[in-house]
């Protein structure tokens, strides 16, 4: 599906990999050399893991209450992040149904930057164990009215 990606890489591969005739036989430090240049597999890599990432979700219990989006979440919640939708939301990533991995040989400047979760499912302990609800932009939620 993606011919010129792939065309791309085997280049960087032939340049670099078989260029420098690294084999099986190659010492860890020349391996690594050749790794560490190689800047567009590194970049394919990196926009296979955001594209079609083998994380669906992270959890965590909440230390402190919290409040997202008006919704006030306490301490020792069930918070569960959606990966899914954060590494495609159009809000941070151009294209984000795009496989393009040129968009991670662009260094980014970050600063003054604010953790925003557009998906957060929580778990509350206040609520029964089959009230499950979410929270967040309503483009990237799911909403369980049933018991689940």
């Amino acid at each position: 599906r993606n011919t010129e990606v792939q065309a791309a890489l085997i280049k960087e591969v032939d340049e670099i990999w078989v260029g420098r005739g690294i084999s099986q036989d190659s010492s860890d430090d020349e391996i690594i050399a050749a790794l560490k240049d190689m800047v567009y597999l590194d970049a394919v890599m990196n926009e296979v893991l955001r594209h079609r990432g083998v994380v669906v979700a992270g959890n965590r219990e909440l230390q402190q209450d919290l409040e997202v989006l008006g919704y006030k979440v306490p301490k020792d919640s069930l918070v569960v992040v959606s990966q899914q939708a954060l590494q495609h939301h159009p809000k941070y990533w151009e294209n984000p149904e795009t496989f393009d991995p040129t968009r991670f040989l662009v260094k980014r400047e970050i600063s003054n930057c604010t953790l925003h979760f557009p998906s957060i499912y929580c778990w509350t302990k206040e609520v029964s164990r089959q009230e499950f609800c979410c929270l967040g932009d309503e483009d990237f939620c799911f909403h369980f009215n049933d018991k689940i």
